[in-house]
């Protein structure tokens, strides 16, 4: 969470890296944009997956999977790596 201009980068990141965090995890993995961010929901399967979550929290969850690190970046700054 933040104010305005960190509110969009963490929307932006949160929403764009779940459908990434999924294919690297298999977890359920939905993020939702709010007035101050992003709400970021993982479902997880097991007892080892769940610490795993809680141990990494938000920013340790968003750097699994050596996927386009440089890609973050761009979507904090409101660019579309994506495309």
């Amino acid at each position: 969470t933040g104010e305005r201009i960190v509110a969009d980068a963490v929307a932006r990141m949160a929403t764009a890296h779940s459908p990434m965090l999924e294919l690297a995890t298999g977890w359920t993995v939905t993020a939702e944009p709010s007035t101050d961010g992003a709400t970021m929901r993982i479902e997880v399967q097991t007892e080892q997956e769940l610490a795993r979550v809680l141990g990494l929290g938000f920013f340790g969850v968003m750097a699994i999977g050596a996927h386009h690190q440089a890609h973050h970046i761009q979507m904090a700054s409101g660019e579309d790596p994506h495309h």
